[in-house]
C-alpha cells in the first residue's frame, strides 16, 4: 500500500502545474453540487434523530399501565370492576373472580389473585385496567384520557420538508444562474474577439499605404477567450470539445498566420480578409455550442457533443 501511494504521488507530481491545477479545478466544479446535499442529508439525518429519540415518538408500550391507574384497579372498591373489565374484553374466563381468575390458561387464586395476574401478564392486566378505567371515565361523563404520542411531529415534518425544498430550490436556481453567466461569458468574449479581429480586418482591405492596424487589441481578446473557455472547461472532468477550440485559439493560425499576408495586393487581402471571416464564423458556432452545453440542465458529461471536433479548428 505504501509504495503504491508513493508511486500515486509521483504521478501526480509528473504532471505539469498547470494541468494539476485544471484537474482540480474540474474536480471541485464537477463535485461542488454535493455541498447542498450534503447539508440537506444533515438536516434529515439530524430531523431523524431527534424523532427517533425524542419521547414522544415512542409512546407508552401498548400493554404498560402507568402506577396511577395500577393503583386504581388495585384498590378495594375497584377490584370486582377490574375482573368484570377483565371478562367484558375477554382476557379473564367468563367463570373468573376476584379471588379465583383465570387468564390465558393460568388461574390466579387467593388474597393476592389480581396480584399475581399483573405480575405473570402485564399485557392482559394493562388491557384490563386500562378498559375499567375509561369505562369508569365514561360513566362520570369523561372522555377517555389520550394515550401521548408523536404530535411534535405534526409541526417538525411540514417545516423539515420546507427547509429541505427550501435549500434544493435555492440550490438548483443558484446553479441556474451560474450556468447562464458562464454561457453568457463565453458569449460575451467570443463577441469581443470576433469584434476586434473583424476590425483588424476591414482596416487591412481599407488600407493602402503606411504599416497597417495594431494587432494587440486581437492578441488581447484571444487571450481573454481562451482563458475564458479553459474556465469552462473545468465544468467537466475532461471536455475535449473545448480542448480542441483552446488549442486551436492558442496554436499559430490565430497567433501568426492572422497577422501575416497583408501586404500583397488589394484582391489578395480582400480574399484573406473573406476566409477570415468565414473562420471566425465557425469559430463562434462552435463556441456558441459549448455556451448552450453550459446553460443547459442536461450536465456537460452527458452531452453527446462533448467529444465532437469544433468545425473551426480545420484552418482556411
Amino acid at each position: 500500500m505504501a509504495e503504491w501511494l508513493r508511486g500515486r504521488v509521483r504521478t501526480w507530481q509528473s504532471v505539469p502545474a498547470t494541468e494539476r491545477q485544471r484537474r482540480w479545478g474540474a474536480a471541485a466544479t464537477q463535485w461542488s453540487w454535493l455541498v447542498p446535499r450534503v447539508l440537506c442529508l444533515r438536516l434529515l439525518v439530524i430531523a431523524g434523530a431527534f424523532a427517533v429519540l425524542s419521547p414522544q415518538a415512542f409512546p407508552a408500550h401498548a400493554d404498560s399501565i402507568s402506577d396511577p391507574e395500577a393503583v386504581y384497579c388495585l384498590s378495594r372498591p375497584h377490584r370486582a370492576g377490574l375482573v368484570e373489565a377483565g371478562v367484558a374484553v375477554g382476557v379473564l374466563a367468563d367463570d373468573s373472580t376476584v379471588d379465583a381468575l383465570e387468564s390465558g390458561g393460568e388461574r390466579f387464586v387467593g388474597d393476592r389473585s389480581l396480584e399475581k395476574w399483573r405480575t405473570r401478564q402485564q399485557g392482559t392486566f394493562g388491557t384490563a385496567c386500562r378498559a375499567f378505567v375509561g369505562a369508569t371515565a365514561l360513566s362520570e361523563g369523561n372522555g377517555p384520557k389520550e394515550e401521548p404520542d408523536s404530535a411534535f411531529l405534526t409541526w417538525l415534518l411540514p417545516i423539515l420538508v420546507g427547509s429541505v425544498l427550501t435549500m434544493l430550490a435555492t440550490e438548483m436556481q443558484g446553479a441556474r444562474t451560474r450556468r447562464i453567466a458562464a454561457a453568457d461569458e463565453v458569449r460575451l468574449a467570443t463577441a469581443a474577439f470576433r469584434d476586434a479581429l473583424n476590425q483588424y480586418v476591414t482596416e487591412w482591405t481599407e488600407t493602402s499605404t503606411g504599416g497597417g492596424p495594431s494587432a494587440a487589441p486581437v492578441d488581447k481578446q484571444r487571450m481573454q477567450l481562451v482563458a475564458t473557455l479553459r474556465k469552462a472547461g473545468l465544468r467537466c472532468t475532461r471536455w475535449p470539445f473545448v480542448e480542441h477550440l483552446v488549442l486551436s485559439l492558442d496554436g499559430s493560425f490565430y497567433r501568426e498566420d492572422v497577422k501575416n499576408g497583408w501586404h500583397g495586393p488589394l484582391a489578395e487581402r480582400q480574399g484573406k480578409a473573406d476566409r477570415l471571416r468565414s473562420q471566425i464564423a465557425r469559430l463562434e458556432a462552435d463556441t456558441e455550442q459549448a455556451a448552450s452545453a453550459l446553460a443547459s440542465l442536461v450536465p456537460v458529461r452527458l452531452r453527446p457533443s462533448r467529444t465532437a471536433a469544433p468545425s473551426s479548428i480545420t484552418n482556411p
